[in-house]
């Protein structure tokens, strides 16, 4: 039966009581000898998953590596060290990781998504998240991260309606990003790094985990065969393990440290009118949903001595700006309204409803009337 019920069934704004502890920064994670290490495995393993034939949905695979397990890689002895900052909650099972290595430059977005077990979404449709997931950046070229407050409880639409607040990580080697793992995320194009831009043929490479409380469905996410892998050296021994350690430990220069975040709140200020021509400190970035709605936020223009200083950024979209525009299509739908969730593992629901809108897998969701949709708003600004 079709379900489009997510796993989690919390909000992430409920489930903390500090706004900075949805998203964190660190940067100087790890010594030099095993970041190094690191990126040579990483490259390997995206020259190995390339050639790899995609699975359901053109979507690829992810690999695995369990709590408590041994370390045989550099790989897993970055999973084992970023544990202590991380700070999973006690039901973890393990790590769910993999590799992403696109363009620096302009052509280098990732679309926007949630992150989920991405089995389950194909064949059983409905959206489980991990409990956090994560960014380990290996270059300093390439656009950075986005996340905002929203999330699909349902597996339809995004809640918050419109986005009151957001997170811009740029990439940084030696960085690290931890956020809840139900979030709305994209990367933007590497065009934001203008003032830097990236040498013809550059990449950007990440490392990314995701934290669960089971492991994700095969055959999406799997345990690596390490002998499949060409060029990759593995710890056969537990001398060999504690030899690197004591390597990389010889190289350590400072521990982690956790990079605040640099505040940009982007709503007009009242002597500014919306429509004036007077050039503002934003633009306005357009992206697509999953699903393919549309939607667009403001950015801030940083220049590189802000990227430098700062490298990660808390954006504050105030609700209360956004009530002018929603009551200009009061109950209607329109593109601030309605994010459909829509990927392709979700095209007909029971009784012939779209699975996307299916609010229990019994057809489509029925849409806010013109009275609903204001009490909601209501509801929302008292709350601030």
């Amino acid at each position: 039966m079709l379900t489009s019920t997510a796993r989690m069934t919390a909000s992430p704004s409920n489930r903390v009581t500090d706004r900075e502890d949805i998203v964190k920064t660190f940067r100087d994670v790890f010594p030099p000898a095993l970041v190094q290490r690191l990126e040579e495995e990483c490259k390997l393993i995206a020259a190995y998953e390339r050639e790899l034939p995609a699975l359901l949905n053109g979507k690829y695979r992810t690999r695995w590596f369990p709590k408590g397990q041994e370390p045989r890689t550099a790989i897993e002895e970055a999973i084992v060290r970023l544990r202590d900052l991380v700070k999973p909650h006690s039901k973890n099972v393990g790590a769910e990781w993999w590799v992403q290595l696109v363009a620096a430059g302009p052509t280098g977005m990732i679309g926007w998504h949630v992150d989920k077990d991405e089995s389950v979404a194909s064949n059983k449709h409905y959206l489980s998240h991990p409990q956090y997931a994560s960014i380990f950046y290996l270059t300093d070229l390439g656009g950075p991260t986005m996340i905002t407050d929203q999330w699909s409880p349902h597996g339809s639409g995004y809640t918050p309606v419109v986005a009151e607040h957001g997170y811009l990580s740029f990439p940084e080697r030696n960085k690290y990003l931890i956020f809840h793992g139900e979030l709305l995320h994209g990367v933007l194009s590497g065009a934001h790094n203008a003032e830097r831009p990236a040498p013809p043929g550059a990449k950007r490479l990440t490392f990314l985990v995701n934290w669960w409380d089971y492991k994700p469905e095969e055959p999406n996410c799997s345990l690596l065969d390490y002998s499949a892998v060409k060029g990759l050296k593995t710890f056969n021994t537990r001398e060999e393990l504690e030899a690197f350690r004591a390597e990389v430990d010889r190289s350590a220069q400072s521990p982690a440290s956790r990079i605040p975040y640099s505040q940009r709140p982007l709503a007009p200020t009242p002597e500014k009118d919306l429509t004036t021509k007077t050039k503002q400190p934003w633009y306005m970035y357009n992206f697509r949903l999953p699903g393919g709605a549309t939607d667009s936020l403001r950015v801030p223009h940083l220049s590189h001595e802000d990227r430098e200083q700062h490298s990660t950024f808390h954006l504050i979209w105030h609700p209360r700006w956004f009530k002018s525009i929603r009551d200009r299509h009061d109950g209607l739908p329109g593109p601030q309204d309605y994010h459909a969730y829509n990927d392709q593992d979700y095209q007909t629901a029971p009784n012939g409803g779209s699975a996307n809108n299916a609010a229990n897998g019994n057809g489509p969701k029925r849409r806010k009337t013109a009275a609903e949709a204001r009490a909601e708003r209501e509801r929302r600004d008292r709350e601030l």
